[in-house]
């Protein structure tokens, strides 16, 4: 195992100034080392995420921060450009409760909406309210803002179509080739899961199969549909959930345990066990 305090002292000795640091991702703390690239940004680095020794960790710490040292300034730079450059950049995101966070959240069921700026398909980060308040625009402004350029990305596909069909529409299935569950996410794939959240796609998909849906979470980034026309036990259900959330699922892809039902009356989702 790492020696973390070890890095932290070779890295300020060669010349950056680190610290350890506990940090909350997706609800779980983790130990990272935080370098510190200007007096305001920093990048988080995760000891036990890598396969290296504590050498080549450095030596990667140090390559980063010389290569990424110019992106967290970009970063920067694009947050202070104000919302209207950045309006096609927000998307909501879903992710387990998480007490007293320190960006915007909303509650939905037993989870918590978010909002995520993207930079680029390799950089993002957590909308806080020092970005609101340097926009000028309330959080259920913003919140719209995301909900629209998330129900933009919707995707759909039936779960034994490889990975270069993401992005297809609902109407896009043909009855002969639908295989159950289908994955709902958005064409990023990454934090996907929010696509439960855009009811009126739900709405055209359970209209196209005539029949009200179950909403398997497989993990932040995807959620999994069956209609209920098919489902004998929702017991098995929430026993596939349970069952790839513990041997399938990382901790800080998690989001949660329940499953949930959309209904087309009264045309909403709620926790069905």
């Amino acid at each position: 195992m790492k020696n973390v305090f070890s890095i932290v002292r070779r890295i300020n000795d060669a010349g950056y100034k680190a610290k350890a640091t506990i940090i909350e991702k997706n609800g779980v703390n983790k130990t990272g080392i935080e370098v510190f690239v200007n007096d305001n940004s920093g990048l988080i680095f995760y000891p036990n995420e890598y396969w290296m020794d504590e050498d080549e960790f450095v030596n990667h710490i140090i390559k980063t921060l010389k290569k990424d040292g110019d992106t967290v300034d970009k970063l920067k730079e694009l947050v202070n450009t104000g919302i209207d450059n950045l309006k096609d950049k927000l998307f909501i995101c879903l992710q387990p409760y998480v007490e007293n966070p320190n960006y915007i959240t909303f509650p939905y069921l037993d989870m918590q909406i978010y909002i995520r700026l993207f930079i680029n398909d390799e950089m993002s980060t957590k909308v806080t309210e020092s970005f609101v308040e340097l926009w000028g625009i309330n959080e259920d402004a913003l919140f719209r803002m995301a909900r629209e350029n998330t129900k933009k990305s919707i995707s759909i596909k039936p779960i034994g179509m490889a990975l270069t069909d993401l992005g297809m529409g609902i109407e896009d299935l043909e009855d002969s080739h639908i295989i159950y569950p289908i994955v709902f996410t958005t064409n990023k794939y990454m934090y996907g899961a929010s696509s439960m959240l855009i009811t009126e796609e739900l709405d055209r998909l359970a209209e196209r199969i005539d029949s009200d849906l179950y909403i398997l979470p497989s993990s932040i980034h995807e959620c999994l549909l069956i209609p209920e026309d098919i489902v004998e036990d929702v017991t098995s259900l929430k026993q596939m959930v349970l069952e790839a959330n513990e041997q399938e699922v990382s901790k800080e892809e998690f989001l949660s345990n329940s499953v949930y039902k959309y209904m087309r009356e009264p045309y909403k989702v709620y926790i069905a066990m």
